[in-house]
């Protein structure tokens, strides 16, 4: 039972050594979830179409969440926030991304991208998107 979403993220580094060092500098993280993701030489990747997606809230003296998702969370905003650091410092790491989600309610809509500014790298928005559409169901039986 529960608030249910569908979500996905894709982040692509210039190379295979940046994504390694993103990997390293995620730490502990990526053991949490390097089973949940994909990808492949260059890039990290997740999908799922029906996920309780909450980060770790606190109510009270209880916290409330799941570590996996406050992982992969975590995961995207590193990323990007190393993608946004000056280029010429030892911590930044070149990538471009894309996360969305949708839930279960129609204005329930989260969608983000971050571009790599060159390298090859695709612009975020090219990695993934939300599509919505309508269906009208025929009255002939």
């Amino acid at each position: 039972m529960g608030y249910r979403s569908e979500v996905g993220f894709k982040v692509q580094f210039k190379d295979a050594t940046d994504k390694q060092k993103f990997i390293t500098t995620l730490g502990a993280d990526w053991e949490t979830v390097k089973g949940l993701v994909t990808g492949g030489a260059t890039t990290i990747a997740f999908a799922e179409s029906w996920i309780k997606w909450y980060t770790t809230r606190t109510i009270g003296s209880m916290a409330e969440g799941y570590e996996d998702v406050d992982a992969l969370d975590r995961l995207v905003a590193l990323a990007q926030e190393l993608n946004e650091l000056p280029d010429d410092g030892e911590k930044f790491i070149r990538s471009s991304g894309y996360f969305g989600r949708v839930g279960e309610e129609r204005n329930d809509i989260e969608e983000w991208a971050w571009d790599g500014n060159g390298d090859g790298l695709p612009y975020g928005h090219d990695l993934g998107s939300i599509i919505t559409s309508i269906t009208i169901e025929d009255d002939d039986e």
